[in-house]
């Protein structure tokens, strides 16, 4: 294990080494950065070296690359490229519904979830590369799920949101998403940072180049023993053995199991004709479980900014520590505020539960509302990835494990978001003690 920590985060640095000594993490990364700029925390290691997360590691984000996504788009409106409030067909006149907003695409309500066909890796890179093709996809190839009268039914869209957002951005500003953050995002922070020795870097699809740098994933769980919790859901064990439980005991225990609204997830995504399995079904061709993903050359060199970004724990603190401190040097204050504006919780039609998503498509519900205090911004990503940042505490954090889990509930990044919440002053209850 290597890295620094400062004093005040000394309790967070316990927490992370108590996920090996407990058996629940075998490589991972994690960074704080206060809105200052400072660096309070950067972890990385692992229990055997050869799954061991060092520095030098990049990470593949799955979904929680969409917290860079959604900046990118506050920056284009922040600099009058953009209005978040208008019709997507301002932008995209071939759009299928003339009712949805660009706040409505980021806040996954533009109807457009599911796409009509799945693609192989080589196709989806043929597409993304042409903007045009791009274009031509998210027109003519992304499912009408919802009337386009009546498009504001939040339903999440785990890739073609960043189908989208990429098209947008290639009709205002003229280049990709990634170019757009490597000029505008990382660059400035690479000056600002560069007397601290810390290099910022991310990328919406992994270069040739860094492929070989991008951390080996593993599986967390066995498919029967998740096939096993599923069932015991279903038969209403689970829900008897914890009737007689305190809050205390129900928390412990699900750091372990699943929610009883994970297994229903579970089974809604195995059905072979459901939404929720064309939703997540973008590409074809790759064997099934999130680490096989994410150790697919082909799947993470993707210029998909919902779900391929690569970066490492102590780039995206860095980042998102800037909207920490209310924009910093990426937005103007008034900017920021437009961006994290909100209309009220909605029930998403694809995980079953309500999500407050802002106008640029942070969603504020990003850690479990028994777990957090009100106070982390952001999103997770599949297997276990928490990339969050609190304007409360003026600090963001970014969490980074190789070993990856089939969950909606990310127990070892909301565990560390509530020791770090706790050291800085605000959580309203101390971490559970396993």
């Amino acid at each position: 294990m290597s890295g620094e920590c400062a004093p005040e985060l000394a309790p967070v640095r316990a927490e992370f080494l108590a996920l090996y000594a407990e058996n629940r993490e075998r490589g991972s990364q994690l960074a704080v950065a206060l809105a200052s700029g400072r660096v309070a925390l950067d972890l990385a290691g692992g229990r055997d070296a050869d799954v061991a997360s060092h520095h030098d590691k990049l990470t593949l984000l799955f979904s929680s690359t969409k917290v860079v996504e959604s900046l990118v788009v506050a920056m284009l409106a922040d600099r009058g490229l953009l209005d978040l409030d208008a019709p997507l067909q301002r932008y995209v006149p071939e759009f299928h519904s003339s009712l949805v907003a660009v706040s409505d695409v980021m806040r996954y309500r533009a109807g457009a979830a599911c796409p009509d066909r799945a693609l192989y890796p080589h196709e989806a890179m043929e597409m993304l590369s042409d903007p045009l093709k791009t274009r031509d996809f998210v027109v003519n190839h992304l499912s009408r799920e919802f009337d386009p009268k009546r498009p504001r039914r939040m339903y999440y869209h785990p890739f073609t949101r960043g189908l989208i957002v990429s098209v947008l951005v290639h009709a205002v500003a003229g280049v990709t998403t990634d170019e757009f953050v490597q000029r505008h995002v990382v660059a400035p922070l690479r000056e600002k940072h560069r007397s601290s020795g810390k290099l910022v870097e991310f990328h919406v699809g992994c270069p040739p180049d860094k492929q070989g740098r991008v951390v080996e994933s593993e599986p967390h769980r066995s498919l029967l023993k998740t096939g096993a919790q599923i069932a015991l859901h279903r038969l209403g064990v689970v829900d008897w053995l914890l009737r007689p439980a305190d809050e205390a005991a129900r928390k412990a225990f699900h750091w372990d199991w699943l929610h009883a609204s994970e297994a229903d997830a579970m089974l809604r995504i195995a059905k072979p004709r459901g939404s929720h399995r064309r939703a997540l079904k973008f590409i074809r061709g790759v064997r099934l479980g999130t680490h096989n993903l994410a150790n697919s050359r082909d799947f993470r060199a993707l210029p998909l900014s919902s779900s391929c970004g690569v970066s490492n724990a102590v780039s995206m603190a860095l980042i998102l520590a800037e909207l920490a401190a209310g924009g910093g040097v990426l937005l103007s204050p008034n900017g920021f505020a437009k961006a994290m504006e909100v209309d009220g919780p909605t029930m998403d039609g694809f995980a079953r539960q309500p999500f407050t998503i802002t106008a640029a498509g942070w969603c504020t519900d990003i850690v479990p509302e028994d777990h957090r205090g009100d106070l982390w911004v952001g999103w997770c990503g599949a297997g276990g990835s928490v990339s969050c940042f609190s304007p409360k505490l003026r600090a963001a954090m970014c969490y980074l494990p190789s070993r990856l889990d089939e969950r909606v509930f990310y127990p070892n990044g909301f565990r560390m978001a509530e020791a770090v919440a706790a050291a800085l002053g605000g959580a309203q209850h101390q971490v559970a003690k396993l």
